[in-house]
């Protein structure tokens, strides 16, 4: 229910809207020059407001980098690294074009004319958009939107990514350039470990006995600091090495703890 009542501004006489609002109370519009406009806006929104379809109008005020903090929020169970690059992608990508829009304004023909004029490749304006239509899906959630302007939107191929691999021959001589650390040129291009994985490596995931290494963990790099996580998909597993590499191994390992890292970088032992 509502009720329309007048009340004096420094301008003269206007008409303000008193509603209920199911999820905040008691509340009113104000600022309507005639009766006839405040009975209007009463009609239209005690519809939505029985059949809990309505949507305060000060929610499609809010920015989308506003709400992109509150999306982020929800996204702390991911990975540090996942949400680093989403970060990075959201600060680079999306905000520059939209970040200072109220979401309110936001239409379908022009995040499709951004989609279609993006110099980004495919793959880049796809993950850009998706960051966008992620965050107005928390908009719709929440009842400052009816639907989400950014899904619908007719999107690039993907394009597929052309993969170059080494011959023996070359993996043979990349290693002898690589002097002392011919052993990592060999363990990642026989064994097939992200760099991530190579690194998260420690003397006691070494089993030389069946000439296997044990993926337990990842390395990660957040604002140039390793950190620790688990393994992309956060699969522990087994691989095999071969044995002249396990033999190369052999030599990392000899009379060093356990607990020290198989391949240490600078930073920071990694």
């Amino acid at each position: 229910m509502s009720s329309i009542k007048p009340y004096t501004t420094s301008k003269g006489k206007a008409w303000r809207v008193q509603y209920y609002d199911p999820a905040q109370g008691k509340r009113q519009k104000r600022g309507f020059a005639t009766k006839w406009q405040a009975e209007n806006w009463a009609a239209e929104n005690t519809v939505d407001l029985t059949t809990g379809q309505w949507r305060d109008p000060a929610g499609a005020n809010i920015t989308v980098e506003t709400l992109s903090k509150t999306w982020r929020k929800g996204r702390q169970h991911l990975k540090p690294s996942t949400l680093d690059r989403e970060a990075s992608r959201l600060r680079s990508t999306v905000l520059p074009m939209w970040g200072k829009r109220k979401i309110g304004t936001l239409r379908k023909s022009e995040i499709q004319a951004w989609v279609s004029a993006s110099t980004l490749s495919g793959s880049s304006i796809r993950h850009a958009h998706n960051l966008l239509a992620q965050i107005l899906d928390v908009a719709v959630d929440d009842n400052y939107l009816k639907s989400n302007p950014a899904r619908g939107v007719k999107l690039p191929p993907k394009g597929k990514p052309v993969k170059v691999y080494l011959t023996p021959t070359q993996l043979e001589r990349l290693a002898h350039h690589a002097g002392d650390k011919a052993v990592v040129v060999w363990v990642l291009g026989t064994v097939g470990l992200r760099w991530g994985e190579l690194v998260g490596l420690k003397v006691e995931d070494v089993d030389e006995m069946h000439s296997r290494l044990r993926i337990n963990r990842s390395v990660i790099y957040i604002n140039g600091k390793p950190e620790e996580t688990l393994p992309k998909t956060h699969e522990r597993r087994t691989v095999s090495v071969s044995l002249p590499v396990m033999r190369m191994i052999h030599e990392q390992v000899a009379g060093r703890l356990p607990s020290a890292w198989l391949f240490p970088t600078p930073v920071e032992g990694h």
